[in-house]
């Protein structure tokens, strides 16, 4: 049943370069970053301002994570299943460095690029933030310990 057209509702933000639209951040990135900063950070606004992207926020935020404790026979599982959307939003801040990209590619400015990076995501969908800063704050620690670096990257030098 129609009841009436909302009028007084500010309009969808999308279609949009989110790290354009962020002055105070590009005026940072800019002072503070390496050559090559403002066009990866350019692609990470449009990405992340794509209406795609906005329906994966929203869905990863309204379909909650399932616990599954056991599998059909009984067996103990302890894992969570989460939306394909949530998914898709980690995958491409992982891919686009959020997370280690200043160990990745070091240099003037990485650690601007990397923060900036995550910004731009996190300010859109925030329920992943929380894995993707940790593995950032762990790679340090984890670098300090030769075997545990080789453990988990089956290298020593892990940065």
């Amino acid at each position: 049943m129609k009841t009436h057209e909302v009028a007084n509702q500010a309009p969808a933000r999308t279609g949009l370069d989110e790290y354009e639209a962020n002055i105070a951040l590009r005026e940072g990135v800019e002072t503070y970053s390496g050559p090559g900063a403002a066009a990866r950070l350019h692609h990470i606004g449009h990405r992340v301002g794509s209406s795609a992207f906005q329906r994966d926020a929203v869905r990863a935020n309204r379909v909650e994570p399932v616990l599954q404790t056991h599998d059909r026979y009984g067996r103990q599982l302890d894992e969570v299943e989460y939306d394909p959307a949530y998914h898709r939003i980690i995958g491409a801040a992982l891919a686009d460095g959020a997370h280690t990209g200043a160990f990745r590619e070091p240099g003037p400015g990485a650690s601007v690029v990397r923060a900036a990076a995550f910004m731009l995501y996190a300010q859109v969908e925030p329920g992943h933030a929380c894995p993707v800063s940790m593995t950032h704050a762990a790679v340090p620690v984890i670098a300090q310990h030769d075997e545990l670096a080789r453990e988990c990257t089956g290298s020593a030098d892990c940065c």
